[in-house]
């Protein structure tokens, strides 16, 4: 006969609960959900779990009308931005166009000046020149008053090509100061022209340098008593 063991009643002990922490917890953020909600304005009734609009305001309609807020936003930025480019572009040209205008004045100055100095070392030889060939007479100094003929005129066809052009004035002439200058005094009739020292010279925009004249002297003399 064998003998049957009655079954154990014994209980196994149950597993411990997972002890699940605070720091283990994920918050859930409803910040975004809030959000939403705000915006489409829309609540849960009580019964039919039904999301209905907190007023009559259609929240299609409402985006629509955003959106053609955010458009003519967009079109008045565009149009700004297009004022913009076109007064920076008018600006632009204006200040290269200036630019341009100075670059010429610069040079226009430039090239005066330079001719000028050109014109001042020419002339001063040339006078040196001319009053040398005054000195020069007779057969023994033919030979050389046509060398000197021949640099004179090479230097006047110079100070031409450089704009400078030779004028003379006439003796019994009227002072002219815009035209001549005085370098010395003579016995004769006042405010006229008694003697010529120097031609002068002219340009398109003016006088070079005046010619030099004698003159009667304008101080009044005395006579010793």
């Amino acid at each position: 006969m064998t003998d049957s063991k009655p079954h154990s009643s014994k209980k196994y002990p149950t597993p411990p609960k997972a002890e699940v922490s605070e720091a283990t917890l994920i918050p859930l953020d409803m910040s975004g959900l809030d959000q939403i909600l705000d915006q489409t304005k829309l609540t849960l009734e009580d019964t039919g779990g039904q999301a209905q609009p907190e007023s009559s305001t259609d929240p299609a309609q409402e985006l629509i009308k955003r959106m053609e807020a955010f458009e003519a936003v967009q079109t008045a930025m565009a149009a700004r931005l297009e004022q913009m480019e076109g007064l920076v572009r008018r600006d632009t040209r204006a200040v290269i166009v200036e630019m341009m205008n100075l670059r010429n004045d610069l040079l226009g100055e430039r090239k005066a000046l330079s001719s000028l100095s050109v014109f001042n070392s020419v002339v001063q030889t040339m006078d040196s020149l001319t009053t040398m060939r005054t000195s020069l007479s007779g057969e023994a100094d033919s030979a050389l008053c046509r060398q000197v003929d021949a640099v004179i005129a090479s230097l006047t066809l110079t100070l031409r090509g450089l704009g400078f052009i030779q004028f003379n004035v006439d003796r019994g002439e009227t002072f002219d100061p815009l035209r001549m200058e005085c370098t010395g005094y003579a016995q004769g009739l006042p405010g006229v022209v008694l003697d010529i020292t120097r031609v002068g010279y002219r340009t398109e925009v003016g006088i070079a340098r005046p010619a030099g004249v004698l003159i009667a002297d304008p101080t009044p003399s005395t006579d010793s008593h």
